[in-house]
């Protein structure tokens, strides 16, 4: 079922196949211990490092919509309450994205809401360790649940951290710890 899903949002943004990806994770079986058995993860060539609650599922789909990167890769896995993912992907070098990150981010925010289905609830600008911008989006979405986005633009590279949840899961530990963890590494 996973494959046929997302062999028919090959064509769609990276932020539609995040979602259903998580609604799908959802209906997982969540791990045993919510906190005290979390480990790092750092994929090959990610640049990153966060700590995840239960090993994730990798997948690399591609794309060729708007101006965004034609390769993405999607990490996603379950906690107790809720999906947890992150998106990443270098931005194509005829897109200038490090003069107006603020463009970027508003065409992201139109995009994730239009992809999602879903209805703002709050933005906000965030950085991340103090030097790269980034903007937290949260989302009302289909089926009750609420999404909470935080992308980061790294250089060329853009991170998105995404933790999807009834309303009550997006400020949980696990999410703050989802969040909190994630680092850029050198």
């Amino acid at each position: 079922m996973i494959q046929t899903v997302l062999r028919r949002l090959a064509c769609f943004s990276p932020s539609l196949v995040v979602a259903v990806l998580m609604i799908v994770a959802l209906g997982c079986e969540p791990p045993q211990d919510s906190l005290a058995n979390w480990k790092p993860f750092s994929p090959p060539g990610g640049k990153f490092t966060v700590l995840l609650p239960s090993t994730p599922v990798e997948q690399i789909p591609k794309t060729n919509t708007g101006l965004e990167a034609k390769k993405y890769h999607i990490v996603s896995t379950m906690s107790n309450i809720s999906g947890l993912a992150i998106a990443y992907a270098d931005q194509p070098g005829r897109v200038d994205v490090q003069i107006e990150p603020k463009k970027l981010f508003d065409s992201l925010r139109a995009q994730a809401e239009a992809d999602l289905r879903g209805q703002l609830i709050s933005e906000s600008e965030i950085t991340l360790q103090g030097r790269y911008p980034g903007r937290e989006l949260k989302l009302a979405v289909p089926g009750g649940f609420t999404a909470l986005q935080k992308t980061y633009l790294v250089n060329r590279r853009l991170y998105s951290l995404i933790v999807v949840a009834g309303s009550k899961g997006l400020d949980s530990p696990e999410a703050q710890k989802f969040f909190n963890s994630f680092q850029v590494l050198p």
